[in-house]
């Protein structure tokens, strides 16, 4: 209950275990014809980036344990923001200090995350200042707020922002 796993985090916890000294090894005899296949020597192989990593720069902790994760998963680059569920990120003030956590974040880390802003279409004018405000900081995109369906008109102004600074 609660839990997620993803290939990565599988691979991930097969590398943890495997590590661990308690980690008791199977007797199986056909567990050498089995663990022959070393899945991640093929992962490192390619260069990957993390399209939706968290921003958490209220914990410092938290940004360097991300990249130490990713360091084991040959992962480059990390595409941050923070994600506003249903009951964040209701007044633009609010936004705007998720929006300054991932800006601290990619300010402790330059060289491996990226920065995407939130905005909160119901605040039109807000949101494209905000909006200016991130990008003029170097963030590249924008995470959807999620209470609001991309179709909707509120998100209008925003994406004709979007196409006047080429970004779609």
């Amino acid at each position: 209950k609660g839990a997620t796993l993803t290939s990565a985090g599988l691979m991930l916890g097969n590398i943890t275990a495997s590590s661990n000294p308690t980690f008791k090894q199977s007797t199986d005899v056909n567990a050498a014809s089995r663990s022959a296949y070393d899945i991640m020597k093929d992962v490192l192989k390619y260069r990957k980036i993390d399209a939706y990593g968290i921003a958490y720069a209220h914990n410092p902790t938290a940004a360097k344990t991300q990249i130490e994760f990713g360091d084991k998963l040959g992962i480059d680059t990390f595409f941050i923001a923070s994600p506003v569920a249903v009951k964040m990120g209701r007044t633009p003030d609010e936004i705007r200090t998720y929006n300054n956590n991932v800006l601290k974040a990619v300010k402790q880390h330059p060289d491996r995350l990226t920065g995407q802003f939130t905005i909160h279409p119901a605040y039109p004018k807000e949101s494209l200042e905000e909006m200016k405000r991130c990008l003029d900081l170097g963030m590249v995109g924008m995470k959807l707020y999620n209470q609001v369906k991309i179709d909707d008109p509120l998100f209008y102004p925003v994406l004709e922002k979007y196409i006047d600074y080429n970004m779609i």
